[in-house]
């Protein structure tokens, strides 16, 4: 391979990321803070964040939503490399701290404004570089397994040429001569020539050592008596105070001192501290030019490598670090029992979301984090979901805390992972990308705002309508709870004819359950092809466990197709707590606050 062909391949930039880099994203990110707080996605940044010191921001994550399918897949088959090859994981963790010094040197590169500290920090890098290179391309072409995604294989043949160019081999033979004279320079010895009042007034540079100085035999060198005059025989002429225009105060006042030190090629005399910082910085700014005339050959070598390129390498960082975590935390997820499958993405128009063995990362990711040596198989109930031709539109009811948000909630996060390219919380997946993702959950009525709550709902709902496409997903959940019935059922209705017309995918959790009963309404009546459906949240109810008190239900936490129940069993939750009306009259009693002798029975034959 010749050099010419070797440094078009250095310069070429490589994303795990984005398949063709530099070229424009297609990726959503939101425009205020609901979707992610409806959604809780900050539970999924921390989730997939590495350490504490590199944490994912939900604005970080969201940067990286795509709906573009190669852009999933070509992250997906990462992400299944390391699945696969768990020893990779390790690996390349292990190398991360080199990677992140190479980052580093980079993002300050050409802060420093001196020569040596250039040529310093150059050679630094070259050596990163060279590390990064051959143990990046070791871990990849490892023959012992064999990566098969199309990011990790473009990256290992780039690894491939570089190292095989001429230039790489270059610098892999000449860096450690460079090294050498480096490494060379430990510590100058200046000779300070005194005044009659043992002030400074001249100062040489007598030689470079090899070998650090310490305090105390610097000390004695300095003071020995009886040197020999070639002690004192300087390798470069240092600045000489000019007594004919620079005098000193008696008292050394500070207006003296700022005198001098305005003086360009002077140093301060006397034993305060501003002069001695004065002479310490003088100093230094005359060892600079001397030092980087000294090191010029070495600078004139590590030009001739100046087509290297560590950049591209300093941008991978972040992406492995990202990988890294997400695989690790796949894994996590699956060694407690749950499963975490690769879902097979189709194209945007097909509008599908099939999910078999659906459940929400966040409840998982909070049961494990609250009781960490559980397994939660047993625990979490896991459902299907079937966005196409025969639904997308779901309106959801059931009783009181039976999964209906979680459900909605397992939606959005799962269609979010997905097109971030991760695993997802399911058996089997096929879904179709979205172009963005519309949440309307319940929230506090601002105080200072004058739309009451009513109006912050209908607000936030129009906004919704103003961006969505038929290539969105729309999670309403408990929207228009703010009114009354009759009104919340007339302005609901209003909305699933216009989700239906625009044709998106759509769940909307409900107590309204007369709305589940208008699906001739909307299906054969209103214009779209978005069908609606009903599902219900299971209970089983007082009758099925033979009981007696039709209020209670034990909830099954499973959403599957079906009438509405008509009943949100508000009543059994209210007991639970001792809201009904023969347990408040029980605390009453209790409390000496009513007749002990009250009979409850005669209040429910008046009643009927």
């Amino acid at each position: 391979m010749d050099t010419h062909t070797s440094n078009e391949h250095l310069n070429d930039h490589i994303s795990l990321f984005w398949p063709d880099f530099g070229s424009t994203q297609n990726y959503y990110a939101p425009e205020d803070d609901n979707m992610s707080e409806d959604l809780d996605l900050q539970e999924l940044a921390k989730a997939l964040s590495l350490d504490n010191k590199y944490k994912f921001s939900v604005s970080t994550l969201m940067s990286m939503f795509t709906d573009d399918p190669s852009i999933i897949n070509y992250r997906l088959e990462i992400i299944d490399d390391l699945i696969k090859f768990p020893e990779v994981i390790n690996e390349l963790e292990n190398m991360l701290p080199i990677l992140s010094e190479l980052s580093d040197i980079s993002i300050t590169k050409g802060m420093e404004d001196a020569q040596l500290l250039k040529a310093v920090r150059r050679l630094g890098e070259l050596d990163l570089y060279i590390k990064c290179v051959q143990q990046l391309y070791s871990i990849l072409s490892d023959p012992k397994r064999k990566l098969s995604s199309k990011g990790f294989i473009k990256l290992q043949n780039k690894l491939k040429r570089i190292i095989e160019s001429t230039i790489f081999r270059s610098l892999s033979e000449r860096l450690p001569n460079l090294r050498v004279n480096f490494e060379g320079l430990s510590s100058v010895t200046v000779g300070i020539n005194l005044d009659a009042q043992l002030r400074p007034v001249e100062a040489t540079l007598l030689s470079i050592n090899k070998q650090s100085f310490k305090g105390e035999p610097f000390l004695e060198k300095i003071f020995k008596k009886n040197k020999s005059k070639d002690e004192f025989s300087g390798i470069a002429d240092l600045h000489s105070l000019d007594d004919a225009t620079v005098h000193w105060d008696t008292n050394n006042s500070p207006a003296s001192a700022l005198k001098i030190l305005s003086h360009k090629n002077s140093y301060l005399k006397g034993k305060d501290t501003i002069n001695s910082m004065a002479l310490t910085q003088t100093l230094f700014n005359d060892l600079k030019p001397i030092l980087e005339n000294i090191i010029k050959p070495i600078s004139s070598e590590i030009a001739y490598f100046t087509k290297i390129n560590s950049g591209f390498l300093a941008c991978l960082e972040p992406e492995i670090r990202y990988y890294i975590g997400a695989a690790k935390f796949i894994r996590r997820i699956q060694a407690l029992g749950l499963s975490m499958c690769k879902p097979e993405i189709v194209s945007k128009e097909e509008r599908i979301f099939n999910i078999e063995g659906i459940y929400n990362i966040n409840l998982a990711l909070k049961m494990h984090f609250r009781q960490p040596l559980v397994y939660l198989s047993s625990m979490i109930v896991t459902n299907e979901v079937n966005f196409g031709k025969t639904g997308r539109i779901f309106i959801l009811t059931g009783p009181n805390r039976g999964g209906k948000t979680t459900y909605t909630q397992a939606i959005g996060l799962t269609q979010i992972m997905a097109q971030l390219g991760l695993f997802v919380p399911a058996t089997k997946a096929k879904i179709s990308p979205v172009d963005m993702i519309c949440t309307h959950f319940p929230v506090e009525e601002k105080p200072d705002s004058n739309l009451g709550r009513l109006g912050e709902e209908s607000k936030r709902l129009s906004e919704i309508f103003n961006r969505a496409t038929r290539y969105s997903l729309v999670l309403l959940n408990e929207s228009l709870s703010s009114t009354s019935a009759g009104e919340s059922l007339y302005i609901a209705k209003e909305i699933v004819c216009a989700l239906k017309l625009l044709g998106v995918r759509a769940v909307f959790a409900t107590h309204l359950h007369d709305l589940a009963l208008y699906l001739d309404f909307f299906n054969k009546d209103k214009p779209g092809d978005s069908k609606v459906i009903s599902l219900v949240s299971g209970v089983y109810s007082a009758d099925d466990l033979g009981l007696s008190n039709n209020e209670i239900a034990i909830r099954t936490y499973k959403i599957v197709p079906g009438p509405p129940l008509g009943n949100s069993y508000a009543r059994d939750i209210a007991s639970r707590y001792g809201i009904s009306f023969d347990k408040l009259v029980q605390t009453l009693k209790d409390r000496n606050q009513v007749d002990q002798n009250l009979d409850i029975k005669l209040y429910g034959k008046k009643n009927k």
